[in-house]
């Protein structure tokens, strides 16, 4: 908790003075705490504990706006920020108000632009089947259906859940999905979430928060003495 700063009660702590950061326990500003800051909170949301914990709300923010100070452009570190936007999306429901649906609703469609940004991958809508950018898109996708069935218009938005989790299948490069002959949208998505749940099995989605950054450069004061 202190690497990533999270204080008494949940508070992220700002970050301190270039000449205090020697004595704090706390990560500087970095990808890698903005990494970690994100994979935990991600983590949280999809174990449950965030329902408890205070803290996993602000973590998460506080990664999106370690992020957005740092604006890398790297493959392996421009997903963290959908997928970051895609863990507040789930904690602003399921809709117990019109606030709160709003919120999750514009989270998850920004998210869901952002994986389909050309720089991403191969150019939009060419991100399935692309190894780890295909499942974290599946994850986004399907994370955002789930949250549509707990809504309370769900019966009137099946067509559009059923097509979310067609094209988490087709991210992810299922060779076979259930027909959609004679099928309505109700029992198609009940078949694709079947798929789906075989598919992002927890040892597949281990995968997908598998991180290894980049060798930091010595600064001078580190180098060894002659």
């Amino acid at each position: 908790a202190k690497l990533l700063g999270i204080g008494p009660h949940g508070i992220i702590l700002p970050d301190p003075l270039e000449a205090q950061q020697d004595a704090m326990e706390m990560l500087p500003l970095g990808i890698v705490r903005m990494a970690l800051r994100s994979t935990v909170g991600q983590l949280a949301v999809l174990t449950g504990a965030a329902a408890e914990e205070k803290w996993v709300r602000s973590l998460l923010l506080a990664a999106k706006d370690d992020f957005e100070k740092l604006k890398p452009g790297g493959p392996a570190t421009v997903p963290f920020l959908y997928r970051t936007l895609a863990a507040l999306g789930n904690l602003a429901g399921p809709f117990p108000g019109a606030n709160a649906a709003s919120e999750a609703s514009d989270l998850f469609h920004e998210a869901l632009r952002l994986s389909t940004e050309p720089r991403l991958g191969r150019g939009a809508g060419a991100i399935g089947g692309a190894g780890r950018k295909g499942l974290w898109r599946a994850q986004l996708l399907t994370a955002y259906a789930e949250l549509l069935e707990e809504s309370p218009d769900a019966s009137q938005r099946m067509p559009e859940i059923a097509g979310m989790r067609a094209q988490a299948a087709d991210a992810l490069g299922l060779p076979e999905r259930p027909s959609d002959q004679g099928a309505d949208a109700a029992e198609l998505a009940e078949k694709l979430k079947t798929q789906l749940e075989v598919a992002l099995s927890p040892r597949t989605l281990r995968w997908a928060f598998v991180y290894l950054p980049a060798p930091e450069q010595l600064r001078l004061h580190e180098l060894p003495s002659e």
